[in-house]
């Protein structure tokens, strides 16, 4: 993902933040340096008193459930943690308003070359200047907050409350600077600060997306202003490039998703072989978009239970240090190309450990484990596969197959043509972003669910072996051919 995504729901019984949230919040700011500690942001921040300050675990728990009073004469001052129990149902005298969600999630990621210099070559200004690009984003969002009036109505309100969290890396353990803003369903009017409504989520949504308009932009000039050479582009290849960050590198940053857009490839569209096969495919590009969403989750899903290094992806020792070893096996002269040009900035030296997950789970980040899947909310527009949510080994392994395929590939093949068209697809599918709503949410569901039954039963007939030719596609596939017909986005 490259750009902010539109708000993405969070059920009020959900377990509403990740094991790695947990940690960061339960983390000393010593330890998770030199990233910087959650913390709240936006108006209503303030007026909430000590509960919206100093974030922590037990603090955030209870301002993602709405547990704190906002009747007169009751502040946040009123309600810190230690003064009631974090548990503790409230009188009905406080009357918080009925909230569909509990929060919205807000994502803004670094552009693949920002996330290399910052974290791979080690620029610490990089870092630092990330989170104060996050807090701007927070911002313009805020400014086009409403609150909601009525059955269907929503009143200008302007104050928003957000939780905001950075991380260095993707699913896959790769890097990928980004934050999340997770913003509570609770804002206010300027003349009563204390008197909180829910968001309109219309609202949120158009200013998520004023604010990602700029996002690279800001990216570019905060490149520029610690020395870099940063060139825009436009077009169908739209992105941020930086000189001495070369497109082999970054693709081998993403290699895991790339890995997952060629298995996205034969599933849809069989074995063509033909450069650029599966950016000409007769799908919607959101619904492609949605689709390569999810085969990804049900790849992590796939995998959780098994050791990241077995699929080869750098997950042992101290992160940063797998990392860059990794990436010099495989594209030796871009990592120097990469160095050089950090050195060439007079990149700060990052200094302090980072770590990808939380050290009791550190072999494990690809996804939920089981206990925590099983206690997973059914969400409106978080589609899920019934009856596919565990697909079991064999889709691991067909996504380790394609790995190994792509680093042997950017090893020794000339990567540029490929690369690039895969590159540019993958750009384009998260400018694309998510499919309308909940009744094609499901549809995607029912495609993708189509094929991952029809490959296992495959697995089961020819006794368990991976054979890597998927055979007939997707779209061949009678129900899923019908369903695709009713897709209006």
């Amino acid at each position: 993902m490259t750009d902010p995504a539109p708000p993405f729901p969070l059920a009020s019984g959900s377990s509403h933040h990740s094991l790695y949230h947990r940690f960061l919040l339960g983390a000393d700011a010593a330890v998770i340096a030199p990233l910087p500690k959650p913390r709240c942001c936006g108006k209503v921040a303030p007026d909430l008193g000590p509960v919206a300050l100093h974030l922590n675990l037990q603090r955030w728990r209870r301002l993602y459930g709405g547990a704190l009073p906002w009747v007169p004469g009751f502040g946040g001052e009123h309600y810190d943690p230690g003064t009631v129990g974090p548990h503790r149902r409230l009188p009905a005298a406080y009357a918080r308003p009925r909230r569909e969600f509990a929060a919205f999630d807000l994502v803004a990621a670094a552009e693949p070359a920002y996330s290399a210099l910052a974290l791979v070559a080690g620029d610490r200004r990089l870092v630092d200047r990330f989170g104060e690009l996050a807090s701007g984003f927070c911002a313009r969002v805020e400014a086009g907050v409403a609150a909601v009036e009525g059955p269907t109505g929503a009143v200008p309100a302007g104050r928003m409350l957000a939780g905001l969290f950075v991380e260095p890396n993707n699913r896959w353990l790769m890097p990928l600077l980004h934050a999340h803003a997770r913003v509570l369903n609770l804002t206010s009017l300027g003349d009563a600060p204390l008197r909180l409504r829910c968001v309109d989520p219309g609202s949120l949504a158009d200013g998520a997306l004023r604010a990602g308009s700029d996002w690279r932009a800001c990216q570019a000039a905060a490149l520029e202003a610690a020395g870099y050479r940063v060139r825009l582009t436009g077009g169908r290849s739209a992105g941020l490039q930086v000189e001495g960050v070369c497109g082999r590198l970054l693709s081998l940053i993403q290699a895991p998703r790339l890995a997952v857009l060629e298995l996205l490839q034969r599933i849809i569209a069989g074995e063509r072989k033909e450069p650029g096969a599966w950016t000409r495919l007769e799908l919607p590009e959101a619904v492609v978009a949605a689709l390569a969403e999810q085969l990804e989750t049900l790849v992590a899903r796939s995998a959780a239970l098994r050791r990241p290094a077995k699929l080869g992806l750098p997950s042992e020792g101290p992160w940063r240090a797998a990392v860059r070893d990794h990436l010099g096996r495989h594209c030796p002269e871009g990592l120097a190309a990469l160095d050089a040009a950090a050195a060439a900035a007079r990149a700060e030296p990052l200094g302090g450990r980072i770590f990808p997950c939380p050290p009791p789970d550190a072999a494990h980040g690809h996804g939920l484990v089981r206990a925590e899947r099983a206690a997973e909310p059914e969400i409106l527009a978080a589609p899920h596969l019934d009856g596919a949510a565990d697909p079991g080994p064999w889709l691991a392994d067909a996504f380790a197959l394609e790995l190994a395929r792509l680093h042997a590939f950017m090893s020794r093949g000339p990567w540029e043509r490929r690369g690039a068209d895969l590159a540019e697809a993958l750009a384009r599918l998260d400018r694309a972003g998510p499919v309308a709503g909940p009744q094609q949410a499901r549809q995607v569901d029912l495609l993708l669910g189509v094929e991952i039954e029809r490959r296992g039963r495959a697995i089961l007939g020819c006794g368990g072996s991976l054979d890597p030719d998927f055979g007939s596609p997707l779209l061949a596939a009678e129900p899923a051919a019908r369903q695709f017909g009713d897709f209006s986005l």
